[in-house]
């Protein structure tokens, strides 16, 4: 599309690179000793006008070669060099030529003089100070939303995985566990599904999130650093993009293993139920955003997630009490999404039950407080873990943003 345009400006950072027809840019960039490497013009431009953040002498590189730029394109005008267009009666465009009537050559005029000088402190006041914004928060906010609803939409394969996910869960884990009795077996079959189901909250959902997250790292690098938008419009916007994706199919799947499995029959457990499950979606994605802002690979980041929430796992109040864990690791659980979410599904479903126990029994639970007790999960109030695990999510989102501004601009600036 790039190649259909008759002429060409290309700025950056405030600063004018080139401006003349289209047809002479490639050319004029290789008179400069900077032949075209990528077939497309688009982002071979983007490519060789882009400050990088990645460190600080990379961002010192990349401000001294825009500045060079700019310079260089300053005295190719200044000197006398013209860049015309030239076409054939067909209609076709001739052979590009730069003419240029400069001496010495841009070429050394920009080797010798740009490349080993600071720039000034007015070009890197553009770098260090993001200019005035253009835009409305909230126009930046839906703007960005749009395009980030637009690009999960089409990422049919998560969709299809997540709609999957739901059908699976609602046929193994609903008939599995299927009309739960109020004998021994039905309190285990209770913790169990419980659990499985807590885990089902977070697994499926962070793995998409962060292959969407890490894919689209290179366009929000290349666009914060034009300063297109601000970083808390497309943090918010992108955060709020994966929300339906996950609540939608998520509250089919908890109805549907809620009533098959006949869990507690009581509209106020079965909505505390729910927000619990809205509370873990709603950190399990902090947790997803985090990962994918900490590593720049996402076969790293699918190293990274599963070991570390299999670790937290441990923790959750299932596989070991909570009780009983070591001193020395015991506080990891406080900062356990799966702990504080296990724990108010247990309370929630155990509260108020009662089990009949055979007569030649030696170990029996006989009411749901017993089990709760047992297990270690009674030290918190149902509505104190899914406050401390909403307030949990909303750690993982601030530092997920202090990831985010990392990336995408200069170390030292975090506002």
């Amino acid at each position: 599309m790039v190649q259909m345009f008759d002429k060409l400006i290309l700025v950056s950072q405030g600063k004018l690179i080139y401006m003349g027809p289209m047809n002479q840019a490639i050319p004029y960039f290789e008179s400069l000793g900077f032949p075209s490497t990528n077939s497309n013009p688009a982002n071979f431009f983007i490519d060789l006008t882009t400050i990088h953040f990645t460190t600080d002498e990379e961002m010192r590189k990349s401000e001294q070669h825009v500045q060079a730029l700019a310079d260089s394109f300053v005295k190719f005008r200044t000197t006398g060099g013209l860049l015309t267009s030239t076409v054939v009666s067909s209609g076709t465009s001739a052979s590009a030529s730069v003419v240029d009537s400069r001496a010495p050559s841009v070429v050394q005029s920009f080797s010798k003089s740009n490349i080993d000088i600071d720039i000034t402190q007015n070009a890197a006041n553009l770098v260090l100070y993001e200019p005035p914004a253009t835009n409305s928060w909230f126009k930046e906010f839906w703007v960005l939303l749009r395009r980030d609803w637009a690009l999960a939409v089409r990422n049919t394969s998560m969709l299809y995985g997540l709609a999957a996910m739901g059908i699976t869960t609602i046929i193994f884990l609903g008939f599995v566990f299927f009309q739960l009795k109020h004998d021994q077996a039905s309190v285990q079959n209770r913790v169990g599904a419980l659990f499985m189901f807590a885990l089902l909250c977070s697994y499926p959902i962070i793995f998409p999130v962060i292959s969407l997250i890490i894919s689209g790292r290179s366009v929000l690098v290349r666009e914060r650093s034009a300063g297109t938008y601000r970083m808390t419009a497309y943090f918010f916007a992108k955060s709020v993009s994966f929300f339906p994706l996950a609540l939608i199919p998520y509250t089919i799947t908890y109805i549907g293993v809620y009533f098959i499995a006949h869990f507690q029959y009581d509209a106020g457990k079965f909505f505390i139920g729910l927000a619990n499950t809205y509370v873990l979606l709603f950190t399990a994605i902090g947790f997803a955003f985090g990962i994918a802002m900490l590593v720049q690979r996402i076969e790293v980041a699918l190293i990274i997630a599963p070991v570390t929430m299999s670790n937290l796992i441990l923790f959750a109040g299932n596989l070991a009490n909570s009780h009983a864990v070591t001193p020395v690791l015991r506080w990891i659980k406080y900062v356990c999404m799966y702990y504080y979410a296990y724990a108010a599904f247990m309370q929630n479903e155990f509260g108020g039950l009662e089990f009949t126990c055979d007569d030649d029994s030696s170990s029996c639970y006989r009411t749901g407080e017993d089990v709760i007790k047992m297990y270690g999960l009674d030290a918190q109030a149902i509505w104190l873990c899914i406050i401390l695990n909403l307030v949990l999510g909303i750690g993982n989102y601030i530092i997920a943003y202090g990831l985010t501004r990392w990336l995408a601009k200069p170390r030292y600036l975090w506002i």
